[in-house]
């Protein structure tokens, strides 16, 4: 959490492009010898509210699709 401004930098035509932001996902890798990848998320202070409401939404969605595969009525495929 960052309590202060976060800005994004991305390249278009080679060229440097940065971007005020309240939300940045970082991919990142780690261990060895075989290192995974994992997100870090990186937020504004002032966007926490929003951030877990993001959170809330994705594991109720996770959930009812945990739920439809196992003991599913159609196909989970169906329910996408």
């Amino acid at each position: 959490m960052v309590d202060g401004e976060l800005y994004e930098m991305e390249f278009k035509d080679g060229r440097p492009k940065l971007t005020q932001s309240k939300y940045i996902q970082l991919l990142t890798s780690h261990g060895t010898p075989h290192p995974e990848n994992f997100i870090i998320d990186i937020i504004r202070m002032d966007f926490i509210d929003n951030y877990l409401n993001l959170i809330d939404n994705e594991v109720e969605n996770l959930s009812k699709k945990i739920a439809l595969i196992r003991s599913p009525s159609t196909s989970p495929m169906q329910h996408s």
